[in-house]
């Protein structure tokens, strides 16, 4: 299985009352995501499957991506804050071994996690990538593929 974790992109400050749940896409973030979005289908990356974890944030950043590679993204509350590695084997464990799987969820769990898959430590910004070839989602079963920064992989235009 090859995993995609990315971290949604840039997002507002939460409002007050309103808590953590509705954060939504900074404007800056949600051409921040397009851009990376549009480079990962110009580098031919292949996604079986979409999935998000259930924050506004997390939804906005997959449904940018998904519709730029042309998959459908599905909510998953597996990906919520606080997500294991016990969580994505789960999450794993519904689809097939050879598929190419990208996740959108939240720091610090997608750093833990691609530490825990490879050894790496990694602290994914908003908008970053890693890409895990992981052929069992066991602790140090997982190779890091890249790692991919979007001010680096799709910077912004003068």
């Amino acid at each position: 299985m090859v995993l995609y974790l990315m971290r949604h992109g840039a997002a507002a400050s939460a409002e007050p009352g309103r808590g953590d749940l509705s954060r939504t896409l900074t404007p800056e973030g949600i051409e921040q995501v397009k851009r990376l979005a549009a480079a990962l289908k110009r580098a031919g990356v292949r996604v079986d499957r979409l999935f998000a974890s259930p924050l506004m944030r997390a939804r906005q950043t997959a449904a940018l991506v998904a519709t730029a590679l042309g998959v459908a993204p599905e909510q998953d509350d597996l990906l919520k804050p606080g997500c294991t590695l016990d969580d994505l084997a789960e999450l794993a464990g519904r689809l097939d071994e050879a598929a190419h799987v990208l996740c959108v969820g939240h720091q610090p769990d997608l750093g833990t996690l691609v530490q825990q898959l490879t050894g790496g430590r990694v602290t994914l910004r908003p908008g970053a990538l890693a890409a895990v070839e992981a052929p069992s989602l066991a602790p140090g079963q997982g190779v890091l593929l890249g790692l991919y920064d979007p001010a680096v992989l799709a910077p912004a235009q003068p």
